[in-house]
């Protein structure tokens, strides 16, 4: 590879930035097609007015300004500079070299011509040789075979299904998680789909019987109970776990960085203000206590397919292999199914937390998939591990 290689340029097409004159419009004329939308994953089919989209290409332009971890593309038409779709490389980790990326054609007639595979490679190319990044991510729908396609025919793996996690038409099918590594990227012509395999945890007529299970209090387990987020409280809980690095590493990927109790305490207030009703947070006590020791919740809500993201930790080591964290997160279980009727709850655990997924799989969580060399500590590569539990899972455990 030259290093005076054209990033942007391709033989049909062109990756380009955001026309506000132009583009708005005929991005609103896709959002009226109910295939299109579709094909970009689990959002809620939406049309959407010209005005609406500008203003979301105002905060797309924002976002990647200020948070450096978002880089998106228009796609167009050599030829006559034709809006054809959108391409954007999300959720960039620059400690660990990995990201999301997505590509979109507008017009679903076109998805299948030679636009969005040269689209995928020119965005690859910036991906692994400019960026530098060590992976990739991708999500497709099992109902999506021509998306599926396009990102297997660049090398793309997959790596795991969430089970069910879309419902459409009254239909439910998996969604796959996909993975490409720098190392991978050179290879092209993947395999192709022949026959996507069906989830094996389908709609049972056992699924569909009525819950006989009791809920007790919704809010207390055998050992712990689940209370509402107080800024003053939570700073004060928080800045001392954040002392102990083992728990940092243990809670997520970033950089351990010590916080103080006011900077800690102005977070939660703002946090608080944004009033998300896609998040759903709870402080950990024990039953007798008055201080929490840990902390547990409901993100990345999807509505519409009935699924959620969970996470959980306990900032009290004192509290750790003791059933605390088992306890709790079988009651936020039973207040995801039985107060908010979710369908699926899917949830991330690091390689080197072994704890934690034998704990999540005595409530009941599936391992559905490993993602790849997706972190980098101390010298060497960790997997991410997708685990899962579907409702009649939780209700066939509930009722034992």
């Amino acid at each position: 590879m030259s290093i005076i290689t054209q990033l942007f340029q391709g033989q049909h097409i062109r990756l380009g930035q955001i026309d506000y004159e132009k583009d708005p419009a005929i991005e609103s004329g896709w959002t009226h097609n109910s295939k299109y939308l579709h094909s970009l994953g689990q959002q809620i089919s939406r049309p959407l007015s010209a005005a609406k989209i500008k203003k979301r290409y105002e905060a797309i332009e924002k976002e990647m300004d200020e948070s450096k971890n978002l880089f998106y593309f228009t796609i167009r038409s050599q030829e006559d500079d034709r809006l054809l779709g959108f391409a954007r490389l999300f959720w960039i980790e620059w400690t660990n070299g990995t990201g999301g990326i997505q590509i979109a054609i507008g017009n679903p007639d076109e998805r299948d011509q030679p636009y969005a595979h040269e689209a995928l490679q020119l965005v690859l190319q910036y991906a692994f040789r400019e960026l530098n990044l060590y992976r990739l991510s991708a999500f497709a729908g099992e109902d999506d075979p021509v998306g599926i396609d396009l990102l297997k025919s660049a090398g793309f793996i997959e790596e795991g299904r969430r089970r069910q996690a879309i419902r459409r038409n009254g239909k439910t099918c998996d969604l796959l998680l996909m993975g490409l590594l720098n190392d991978e990227s050179h290879e092209t012509g993947g395999e192709r789909l022949e026959n996507i395999p069906q989830s094996s945890a389908q709609d049972s007529p056992q699924a569909k019987k009525q819950a006989t299970y009791t809920t007790g209090d919704l809010f207390c387990g055998q050992q712990t109970r689940l209370t509402a987020e107080d800024p003053e409280i939570m700073a004060k809980a928080f800045a001392r776990w954040n002392l102990d690095s083992e728990y940092l590493r243990l809670l997520d990927s970033d950089p351990p960085r010590l916080w103080s109790e006011k900077q800690f305490k102005d977070w939660f207030e703002k946090d608080l203000e944004k009033n998300d009703p896609n998040d759903f947070f709870f402080m950990i006590h024990t039953l007798d206590s008055e201080q929490p020791i840990g902390f547990t919740g409901l993100f990345d809500l999807h509505w519409n397919h009935g699924d959620a993201l969970v996470a959980i930790a306990l900032g009290d080591r004192t509290y750790w292999g003791n059933g605390y964290g088992t306890d709790a997160m079988r009651t936020l279980l039973r207040y995801a199914f039985v107060e908010m009727n979710l369908r699926r709850v899917t949830l991330i655990v690091f390689d080197y937390n072994p704890r934690a997924r034998r704990s999540y799989e005595k409530c009941g969580f599936v391992h559905e998939g490993t993602v790849r060399g997706a972190m980098r500590r101390e010298g060497r590569r960790w997997d991410w591990h997708y685990m899962g539990i579907l409702r009649q899972e939780w209700e066939q455990i509930a009722q034992r």
